[in-house]
């Protein structure tokens, strides 16, 4: 499994979109109208997570694809609704999948539930629209940490564990998973290659802080490219001693998330964690957006 680059977004049937409160929520919305698309689209959003700003985003996704535009309402905090959801969709031969505003806590069940990944025929698109800037927090207050769902790992619970932590910009986030997993080794990732140069100091800023006076391991990799994350991953996995698990925390980029999940792909005994946040900077999470990425994948 990998991923390749594209150029643009290319002949699709399907489209799935994530509504947030975010401003890049309608900018896969607004390539398509520019291509004139006419075919299926689906958007989730959070129901449990009313705003404005979603509500906003919901009428303008409607009012630019005026037609068969489908809105499935899932939770913020609970995976079930979006592992049902994933479930019942129809399988499609060529899909578009917007990640920019997908949480991780429906990421990841999305991913698992779907089916992609087993249907080796479906071509898939993934998209994803960075912002121009981030604000000055994202998340607080966060659930205790978990497994996400589908991603538990392997029956066995062996004495050594270790656990990359991909590091954000939310530095207690990382803290708590990393006391909750119990890892004999921990490694902290810094992103590189950031569409902004102030998004990699913030994120080594964050890195020091959760590293502390702990005697952890740091390694830059790409987040920028699913691909490049897969491979940055499995080259500080594969020195690993044969029959320590392995546990990921990822909170980088929702392209390092592909990467991360395309390493599971081939691993199906690693551990994904989640420490879902209580509360979200609703007004000022993130600000505009910049050119779309586009993503195939080749099984």
């Amino acid at each position: 499994m990998q991923f390749i680059k594209e150029k643009s977004i290319g002949q699709i049937n399907d489209v799935i979109l994530f509504a947030s409160y975010e401003e890049r929520s309608v900018c896969i919305a607004h390539e398509l109208a520019k291509l004139g698309y006419g075919g299926s689209v689906k958007v989730f959003y959070c129901e449990d997570l009313s705003t404005p700003q979603i509500q906003d985003n919901l009428g303008t996704i409607e009012s630019i694809l005026s037609r068969n535009v489908q809105k499935i309402p899932v939770s913020y905090n609970n995976p079930i609704p979006m592992v049902k959801a994933a479930r019942e969709m129809p399988r499609s031969d060529s899909i578009l999948i917007d990640i920019s505003c997908f949480n991780r806590g429906n990421l990841f069940p999305f991913l698992w539930s779907s089916g992609l990944g087993r249907e080796c025929f479906i071509n898939i698109t993934f998209a994803y629209s960075p912002p121009e800037n981030y604000g000055d927090w994202l998340s607080r207050d966060y659930e205790d940490p978990c497994n996400i769902i589908g991603f538990a790992g392997g029956l066995d619970f062996p004495k050594d564990r270790f656990l990359v932590c991909v590091v954000g910009y939310e530095v207690e986030r990382a803290l708590k998973v990393i006391a909750a997993a119990e890892p004999s080794q921990v490694f902290l990732t810094v992103g590189s290659k950031p569409t902004r140069v102030e998004f990699y100091e913030r994120n080594r800023t964050a890195v020091e802080r959760v590293l502390g006076s702990n005697n952890f391991e740091i390694q830059e990799i790409d987040v920028s490219d699913p691909n490049a994350t897969l491979k940055d991953l499995c080259d500080i996995i594969k020195n690993i001693t044969p029959g320590t698990a392995i546990d990921i925390a990822p909170f980088s980029t929702k392209l390092s998330c592909l990467g991360i999940w395309a390493l599971w792909m081939q691993n199906k005994n690693i551990r994904i964690w989640n420490a879902q946040p209580k509360t979200y900077n609703l007004l000022n999470y993130s600000k505009g957006s910049t050119p779309p990425r586009y993503f195939s994948v080749e099984w």
